[in-house]
């Protein structure tokens, strides 16, 4: 555990972007307009897109202080992208948000001011402006209230609170000793991994509702399938690795009484286009829990 810190005496801001090319320059204007007066660069890396975000990312370099676009296609997932970026950062605190959000103008400040007491730091997300109210649906409730809770950082599974990847800080020093994010996680779960990694190693996490992000979620029931899948999946991988230092095993019988309720529910799916998105989007997550189970050689249902 480290003491309080000094101000960065530089920032690197890093990027991941895979196909990103329709709302990658919504994030790269809002990064352009921050109000941070300090030294920070940013850095965006490209995962093997086949849109032309390069070619859109480049036409931004005249507008930062500095930005480099690097690609990294020798692996997959945004945990392999962000560590490409952080192994390419000149900044003594590394920032990290994502292709398709859009920080707010004060958002770089607000992490480096709460950086100063913490090793790791995490931001509020704001849902609402960039997403349709039908697509909310899509998503469990208890999610989308971690992702605005505003006031404290939110909590999975029981066990330890997590900053999410799209909105956070830590220092570089830090990011280094804990080995970056875990990039056997592709698709879900590498931020939650990282944070307890950090915890259970004596780093202190903060929380800064000032520094906003709004995030835009996936718009169609597949997108939003594919990525709760990806969750589930992350989630069992979660409790895999974390098991032996005290995160609890769901019951069965709620996994049950999910899949239950899957089943007594599927006429939702010739019903509405509302209660079609919820059940695919459940049943993804429980599937991509059973699949996680499968590969990681646990009962996690």
């Amino acid at each position: 555990m480290t003491g309080l810190r000094r101000r960065p005496e530089s920032i690197s801001v890093i990027l991941p972007a895979f196909n990103g090319a329709r709302n990658l320059p919504s994030q790269l204007r809002a990064l352009a307009g921050q109000t941070y007066s300090g030294s920070w660069e940013a850095i965006v890396v490209d995962n093997g897109s086949r849109d032309g975000s390069l070619d859109v990312a480049r036409r931004w370099s005249g507008m930062f202080p500095s930005l480099t676009v690097a690609t990294a296609v020798e692996g997959r997932g945004a945990s392999y992208a962000r560590n490409v970026g952080a192994r390419m950062a000149g900044g003594s605190l590394l920032a990290f948000c994502d292709q398709d959000d859009v920080v707010m103008p004060g958002w770089l400040s607000a992490l480096a001011e709460a950086a100063v007491g913490a090793d790791l730091v995490g931001g509020a997300i704001e849902l609402k402006d960039l997403n349709d109210p039908l697509v909310l649906s899509w998503y469990p409730s208890a999610w989308t209230a971690d992702w605005e809770a505003g006031t404290r950082p939110p909590e999975t599974m029981g066990y330890l609170p997590f900053v999410f990847a799209c909105n956070a800080a830590v220092w570089s020093d830090v990011f280094a000793e804990l080995g970056g994010f875990d990039e056997r996680f592709v698709g879900g779960g590498e931020d939650v991994v990282f944070s307890w990694k950090a915890q259970l190693a004596g780093y202190r996490l903060g929380w800064v509702p000032g520094a906003l992000v709004r995030k835009r979620l996936r718009s169609s029931i597949g997108s939003v399938a594919r990525q709760l899948y990806g969750y589930g999946r992350g989630a069992a991988g979660t409790y895999r690795e974390f098991r032996d230092r005290g995160v609890p095993k769901p019951p069965l019988a709620g996994g049950l009484r999910a899949w239950g309720w899957l089943f007594l529910h599927l006429p939702d799916l010739v019903r509405s286009r509302k209660l079609r998105g919820s059940w695919a989007g459940l049943a993804a997550f429980r599937a991509g829990m059973a699949a996680g189970s499968i590969r990681s050689r646990v009962l996690y249902l």
